[in-house]
């Protein structure tokens, strides 16, 4: 919790700083794609310094970051690469789900591939909670 004082009034920010976990799906992809490695381990770098907890912040910093579905997808490398993302943005964890060549993300198979969350897991998006909490 960061403390500020603004125009003679104390205020309270949250500041959420992001984990990325599944580094060893980057690692794994640019093993097969080596000119992938430098833009990924840059943007990796990039992402553990960010602090975000909404979809905006994000996207001021990725301009190419959409949401698909429950994801968020980022053009890589010069949009040669897909970053598919499941951020959880109250908690600040970011989990790197796939890494895909465009015409692989073209193919659109990744939207089918059922994905595991142990219960109780609730996925905040675009800065928002659930409804109901």
């Amino acid at each position: 919790m960061v403390s500020a004082k603004i125009q003679g009034s104390e205020c309270h920010l949250k500041v959420v700083r992001v984990r990325v976990l599944s580094r060893r799906r980057l690692r794994e992809f640019w093993e097969e794609h080596p000119d992938s490695q430098a833009p990924l381990d840059a943007w990796h770098k990039r992402a553990e310094k960010a602090d975000g907890s909404k979809f905006a912040d994000l996207k001021a910093d990725y301009a190419t970051a959409d949401l698909v579905g429950p994801y968020v997808v980022i053009n890589i490398g010069g949009n040669k690469y897909r970053l598919i993302l499941e951020i959880f943005f109250e908690s600040g964890v970011l989990l790197v789900r796939h890494v895909l060549t465009h015409k692989e993300y073209d193919l659109g198979q990744w939207k089918e591939q059922p994905k595991e969350r142990s219960s109780g897991q609730e996925k905040v998006r675009r800065g928002r909670k659930p409804k109901g909490n």
